[in-house]
């Protein structure tokens, strides 16, 4: 029986043995998230299934209950378990546990989180089970998915969607233990001693394609008489493959071992020939112990591969694909310890259990309100983080900018590898009042830094300037950053993706919004609000993108090779910067961990001076950059530039009157529409608001591009406080 105030999560899989999945589950439920938290693993147990995953828990320390293989008497099992047990949240792996422990958590109101851990549709009956579960699913607290790239293709809600991702740990293997390792699969299954081995390892189903395997080795047979190619695995296929390899010595088919990951450092090659799958757990142990590997680029695999392929990635379904890079490999043994060594550190800094561990706990946290886990919790060894300058150029935001330094400094992120840059452009408020109070007791360095120029360009500037960061992320002092995390989440995506700029969703959603500023930030985030291509409000984005309306973050690279902020933008100044970030090839990646949140202007006024300024800074942008004008950027000036000369016209051209009146009404039905949509989902409020909201947004944008033009651009030398830092 549990204790008063102790979190315990249940772990639910059906297992007939302990494979890569289970090996996972494994991992997760041993982690150590404080004496308040038991993590537990149960199964559905009779003579073919269960007890081997019930056992491994067992024998790691993890508590662990049985429940009965009958899915009507492990439901009743089940809910009545959850309710003595005080049961405070449960995760299932697989159709089954999916199926059964989303009814009885819905039915003892507790959180369910699904792992989606693969789908096999390996005969009608399992198939129709998959069915059901993928029914079931949009019932879940949450959706986990194993990659970035799986959970994009999730059609379940994006605040119902998480990523825990398969991990392991690196193997560092000294070359004794290498050369034993060597000896023992090659006599274990009488393989001569100086030959090749080229394996593949998994259940013997078709979704796994180890027939395409077999058909590449059947072509590299007779050029390499040293090879041999051998197959790890039992399933519905064995039958199948053995007749197809029948008379091909140099094919085997081992058939299941459980001590195959201590037998893979000896191999020369592992090839995974998967037609569907996420994050291969055999691609992911021949990584960790530097096993050169060809595979599928199916699923997360290319994700696992990286921005500079660890893995010879081929297309699925395709023997002679397989077959050419095999034998590229075998041909070239240094080629082959390069991917192996890039590979084992790619799993080294970027798979390792302490990431898995840090995803757990974010999908805790968001489930479980009282969950608490221990303070020290490290993706990467401090040593590895790289240092962060956090740069926010700021006027007058004394209402607050005490709240954005108390967010940054509860960032779980090293103390001493981030610092804060505060570029106050001559506040006359208190805001450096309290920005210096708040330095004096911070556990980090925060330098106030004047910005006599008051413009957020030169700000950002003199962040670049004087900040001593790897990578460098802009702030602003009037927002709510998203997570205690985001500082980790940028380390982790820099070092995840490779990309040397990030972007950020940025939606208008403070709660503390008025009725009034709701309804500006729903029209600004709808298409006629601002336009088809920009990606700042959504945070449905988790890819490669554009940078021009996102970026925020960048790596000392991306000054290196574009510059640093045109300090002749009063706004719109990190549009024309990304867009030159764009020109240069610089990969830019967008991920929803790196949302901040934005409060829309307070009223009309307010809204139309800022679409002013927008204006302006997009006459600039075109003015500097030719290849940057639109057919979208001239629609605002040329409708405020027409309207008014039809006004003027009209009382001398009747034909212009109707052309007025035409042009204003096509104009209308367009915000009507498109304000109709809004209240339909939101309310009738917008029937009204929608239309002149609309309106203030438009002729902002256009009077300011008139503005722009009038006054012109002309480059603007760098400051010389932004270079000196005084």
């Amino acid at each position: 029986m549990s204790m008063s105030g102790h979190l315990r999560i249940l772990h639910l899989r059906a297992s007939p043995f302990v494979g890569g999945p289970e090996r996972q589950i494994l991992r997760c439920a041993a982690f150590d998230f404080g004496e308040n938290v038991q993590q537990i693993v149960g199964s559905f147990v009779d003579e073919h299934e269960g007890k081997d995953l019930l056992d491994a828990a067992g024998a790691k320390g993890i508590e662990t209950v049985s429940f009965s293989p009958g899915s009507r008497t492990a439901l009743a099992q089940l809910r009545a378990y959850i309710r003595k047990e005080n049961i405070s949240m449960l995760c299932t792996h697989g159709f089954k546990a999916d199926v059964l422990g989303i009814i009885a958590g819905r039915r003892e109101s507790i959180p369910v989180a699904s792992f989606l851990r693969g789908w096999t549709a390996q005969d009608w009956k399992v198939r129709l089970y998959e069915q059901l579960d993928r029914s079931m699913l949009p019932f879940a607290s949450a959706v986990v998915a194993l990659s970035q790239s799986q959970a994009e293709k999730l059609k379940a809600p994006r605040e119902k969607r998480h990523v825990v991702t398969n991990v392991i740990e690196t193997r560092e293997l000294s070359a004794d233990a290498s050369a034993a390792a060597r000896r023992d699969i090659r006599a274990r299954f009488g393989l001569p001693a100086e030959s090749r081995v080229v394996v593949c390892a998994g259940r013997l189903s078709p979704e796994k394609g180890t027939k395409y395997f077999v058909q590449a080795a059947q072509e590299l047979t007779s050029h390499y008489p040293d090879v041999r190619f051998t197959i790890f695995g039992e399933g519905i296929e064995k039958a199948s493959l053995a007749a197809a390899v029948s008379g091909t010595p140099s094919i085997v088919l081992a058939g299941h071992i459980t001590d195959f990951k201590e037998l893979l450092p000896g191999a020369d090659v592992l090839v995974n020939p998967s037609l569907m799958e996420e994050m291969p757990n055999v691609v992911l142990e021949a990584m960790s112990c530097g096993v050169p590997v060809i595979a599928t680029a199916v699923g997360g695999v290319a994700e696992l591969a990286g921005p500079d392929p660890t893995i010879v990635l081929v297309p699925p379904a395709d023997p002679a694909a397989i077959s050419q890079k095999l034998a590229r490999l075998l041909d070239s043994p240094t080629e082959a310890r390069s991917f192996a060594a890039a590979a084992q550190n790619r799993i080294r800094t970027c798979y390792s259990p302490e990431k898995q561990k840090s995803e757990l706990e974010a999908l805790f946290e968001r489930l479980l309100p009282a969950f608490a886990p221990a303070s020290t919790k490290p993706v990467q060894s401090v040593r590895e983080l790289p240092f962060i300058t956090v740069a926010m150029p700021v006027r007058n935001e004394e209402k607050h900018i005490q709240k954005v330094l108390d967010a940054l400094l509860k960032q779980e992120y090293p103390k001493d590898k981030y610092e804060i840059i505060i570029a106050d452009g001559e506040s006359t408020d208190r805001t450096r009042e309290i920005v210096e109070h708040v330095a004096r007791t911070a556990p980090l360095p925060i330098r106030l830094i004047n910005n006599p120029r008051r413009l957020s360009s030169a700000g950002r500037n003199i962040g670049i300037l004087n900040g001593r960061g790897d990578i460098v992320a802009f702030i602003d002092g009037h927002c709510i950053i998203g997570s205690d995390r985001w500082l980790r989440n940028v380390a982790d995506l820099i070092q995840e993706t490779g990309a040397a700029c990030l972007c950020r969703p940025q939606p208008l959603d403070d709660p503390a919004n008025t009725s009034f500023q709701d309804m500006i930030a729903k029209c600004r985030g709808s298409v006629l609000g601002h336009g088809l291509d920009s990606s700042i409000f959504s945070q449905d984005n988790e890819r490669f993108i554009d940078p021009t309306s996102s970026g925020a973050v960048y790596t000392r690279q991306v000054f290196d090779k574009v510059g640093i902020y045109d300090e002749a933008f009063d706004a719109a100044e990190d549009v024309e910067f990304n867009h030159r970030v764009r020109q240069s090839g610089l990969k830019s990646y967008i991920s929803p961990r790196l949302t901040i949140h934005y409060a829309p202007r307070a009223d009309l006024r307010g809204l139309f001076k800022q679409m002013m300024r927008y204006g302006q800074g997009r006459f600039r942008l075109i003015a500097k950059h030719r290849d940057a004008i639109s057919l979208s950027q001239f629609v605002p000036p040329a409708f405020v530039a027409w309207m008014i000369l039809a006004v003027v016209l009209s009382a001398f051209v009747p034909l212009a009157r109707w052309a007025f009146l035409g042009t204003l009404s096509i104009y209308l039905v367009a915000v009507i529409v498109s304000s109709i949509a809004l209240a339909v989902k939101h309310g009738f409020r917008f029937l009204w608001g929608g239309p002149v909201i609309y309106a203030t947004i438009h002729v902002g944008l256009g009077v300011g591009f008139w503005k722009g033009l009038f006054s012109g651009y002309k480059p603007v030398p760098v400051t010389a406080a932004a270079r000196s830092g005084v």
